[in-house]
């Protein structure tokens, strides 16, 4: 059974949640629509050797060498334009309501288990 973050009202929390981002063992980044960060969490920050507060403001290409770039994931691809912007920043891997609405986790899991995969909308630049 998974667990839950709950707030000291017994209900789901968004400080909660804030922490487990600024926690994760995984570097975390957010990018505004120019590629401009506007939150990294402290895994990214150590991962890319910069102190907090630093990287805010800063465009992403130039912080990685190409060569230690690992794969790219974004959330929200939700329409064709995000998509092609999302590909043509070289987002190797997007989710969202593009390709498919929330599953429950067993239905998930049993995709992943197959190796089932959604397929990519067709995108025709306008």
């Amino acid at each position: 059974m998974g667990r839950a973050c709950f707030d000291s009202s017994g209900s789901e929390g968004s400080a909660c949640h804030r922490h487990v981002v600024e926690y994760a063992p995984d570097g975390i980044l957010i990018m505004d629509i120019d590629g401009r960060i506007v939150y990294a969490n402290r895994r990214m920050m150590q991962m890319l050797g910069h102190p907090p507060g630093e990287l805010t403001g800063l465009l992403l290409d130039g912080l990685i060498p190409d060569e230690e770039q690992k794969s790219v994931v974004a959330e929200g691809g939700e329409t064709e334009d995000q998509l092609h912007y999302l590909e043509s920043n070289r987002c190797d891997e997007i989710q969202g309501f593009l390709f498919s609405r929330p599953l429950p986790a067993a239905e998930c899991e049993r995709l992943m288990r197959e190796k089932r995969y959604l397929a990519v909308p067709t995108v025709v630049a306008s």
